[in-house]
């Protein structure tokens, strides 16, 4: 059911009350006849939903000095370190809010860009500003979840084409198949080939990883079961990067998981000549140093607890291309 609109300005006045002409939550429920809880919750939903940003026009120092040693450390074009939140629940806000205010400096006119998906991804495409370089093409570098959820690949995708007035295009598959037999088949029909052209054509793609901890957004979400993530563990992996689970120093580990995958081989994936990493956080400190010892990432979005962590870790020399 499509939400009323009048909810939706409700919001807006809500915003310009408190944060352009400074009046108290309290003040704004009694001259709109609301509640001061709702005005509270519908503070946060401005927040939420992009209708307000926050910009900070300096930068923390001990972000510079660390975005500046995971250059150094991990042979990077780029790095982008924020401030780490309170609660570790709020990395993936904090570290896409920043991957997608950088991303527009990112971008040049009818560039093919590539989007991966998650919580993280989620508030990258909350974070942009409307438009974009024209002919923009966005492409989602994975298929469908089994249920619909705000992290989908295709609704982030979507958000992503909108938001940059470009065009979007779907791989219009399962993250997963059924069994050998499915997955080959996905991977040799005609549609999904041409999908598999256009991903690894893609001028700039912005992923996120995945850990394999027990708060798992892929088990969260069916795309393993708990079983087959203490499994994946077991033979090694500390994580996923374009759905392929790989091991400390990124190799993909023999596990029949890693044949289920609908995408192209992940070392085809890794020649995607900008590869921008976007994710923080302790559980994903792992996935991250394999993913960067991989030796493929131009670009890497995240937070300052992490990128220290990265590092502490770093004396063992990254491979390269």
């Amino acid at each position: 059911m499509a939400e009323d609109p009048r909810l939706e300005q409700l919001r807006i006045r809500i915003a310009w009350l408190y944060y352009v002409e400074g009046l108290t939550q309290e003040r704004i429920g009694r001259a709109l006849g609301l509640a001061r809880g709702r005005v509270n919750r519908l503070l946060a939903e401005c927040l939420e939903r992009g209708i307000v940003r926050f910009q900070i026009s300096s930068k923390l120092a001990r972000a510079v000095e660390l975005e500046r040693g995971l250059v150094s450390a991990y042979k990077l074009a780029h790095a982008v370190v924020a401030p780490s939140p309170v609660s570790e629940a709020d990395v993936p806000v904090v570290v896409g809010t920043a991957a997608g205010e950088a991303l527009p400096g990112w971008l040049r006119a009818s560039q093919s860009i590539g989007i991966g998906w998650g919580k993280t991804m989620h508030a990258a495409s909350r974070a942009l500003g409307a438009g974009g370089p024209r002919g923009l093409k966005i492409v989602s570098m994975f298929g469908g979840l089994p249920r619909s959820a705000t992290i989908n690949p295709y609704d982030i995708a979507s958000r992503f084409a909108a938001v940059l007035q470009a065009e979007c295009y779907f791989l219009n598959a399962p993250m997963v198949g059924s069994s050998d037999a499915s997955t080959r088949a996905l991977r040799h029909h005609h549609l999904l080939r041409e999908s598999f052209r256009r991903m690894l054509a893609v001028d700039l793609a912005l992923v996120s990883v995945g850990h394999l901890g027990p708060s798992s957004t892929n088990v969260e979400f069916g795309i393993i079961t708990e079983a087959q993530r203490r499994s994946l563990v077991a033979a090694g992996a500390v994580g996923d990067i374009f759905g392929y689970y790989v091991d400390a120093d990124g190799g993909a580990v023999p596990h029949p998981a890693n044949r289920m995958v609908v995408m192209p081989p992940l070392e085809a994936l890794c020649r995607i000549p900008r590869l921008v990493l976007v994710s923080g956080g302790a559980a994903k400190v792992p996935i991250l140093r394999a993913a960067l010892r991989l030796g493929h990432i131009d670009t890497l979005v995240t937070d300052e607890a992490a990128a220290e962590r990265l590092l502490d870790t770093a004396a063992a020399k990254p491979r390269r291309r």
